[in-house]
């Protein structure tokens, strides 16, 4: 499984400079990969792309409103102000191009999945959490999750602004 999850790191890093430099005019920079339990991630605005297939996961970008209205203004060109359906619209397309390269970079590892149309979550600092005890949470993917699970993240830096893709995957029995 490690070698799956380097694979996919390694393509969300090319994927997403390839998109913020092509359509967001943003150089990024990537960091260390580390892994972070779901309920100690706090952001503003969240964009999940879902996978199915022989793997199910999640693709998700996760940054501060003003990183997101930052990332949409550049994307439209045109000043935007608020985090509005305008931004996070972009903000889900922006997710959703950095999903379909993965998936197409990853087809002969992962095989054939198919991906869902993003969902954006947007709040001021909210944090992410599922049920705990002897419950399950259901993510979109169909990914079981429990309050112990970790997400993959991969930080950014673009213009001085933080960015992170985070991963969650497992294979299908």
């Amino acid at each position: 499984m490690q070698a799956v999850v380097d694979g996919v790191v390694e393509s969300i890093v090319e994927s997403t400079k390839s998109v913020f430099k092509t359509m967001i005019s943003m150089d990024v920079k990537s960091d260390a990969p580390f892994y972070e339990e779901e309920r100690m991630i706090k952001t503003d605005v969240m964009a999940l792309v879902s996978f199915t297939g022989e793997y199910n996961g999640t693709i998700s970008i996760f940054c501060r409103a003003g990183t997101a209205i930052k990332i949409a203004s550049n994307m439209l060109g045109t000043p935007m102000n608020a985090l509005d359906g305008v931004v996070k619209d972009a903000i889900g397309e922006v997710a959703n191009m950095i999903a379909g390269n993965v998936k197409t970079g990853l087809i002969d590892t992962l095989g054939e999945m198919t991906l869902t149309i993003p969902l954006v979550i947007a709040g001021v600092s909210f944090s992410i959490s599922t049920f705990s005890g002897d419950y399950e949470a259901i993510v979109v993917s169909s990914l079981s999750c429990s309050s112990n699970d970790s997400w993959l993240m991969i930080p950014f830096d673009a213009d001085g602004e933080k960015i992170y893709v985070g991963l969650m995957v497992k294979k299908i029995s």
